[in-house]
């Protein structure tokens, strides 16, 4: 006879619930039972790190998805920065250009 025991399990580090069947067969060979229990424990520890890595590598794909954003960011910010320097300095001759106009035609 096969029964199945609902485990809830809260992991702070990954902050969700985890629900973990046990399937587990009514036996009295305790050898057989000890046995059963620790393939259970190794399959959950499993599941569970295989769930954690999972979960790292979210993390680590934010944090990069977060860092490529930023750094996109601040290239644009210097891109215009660099836009507005350009104009800046063509305001600026034109300005010149314009004085030296003036200036060529009052000397005349």
């Amino acid at each position: 006879m096969l029964r199945s025991t609902q485990f809830t399990k809260y992991d702070i580090s990954i902050k969700s619930f985890h629900y973990v069947s046990f399937p587990t067969t009514s036996t009295d060979n305790p050898e057989e039972k000890a046995k059963q229990s620790r393939q259970q424990i190794h399959e959950f520890i499993v599941n569970n790190r295989t769930l954690i890595e999972m979960k790292r590598k979210e993390r680590e794909d934010e944090l990069k998805r977060d860092e490529d954003n930023y750094r996109r960011q601040m290239e644009e910010h210097e891109r215009e920065e660099r836009e507005e320097e350009r104009k800046r300095e063509e305001e600026k001759l034109a300005l010149m250009k314009h004085r030296q106009l003036h200036v060529d035609y009052l000397s005349k």
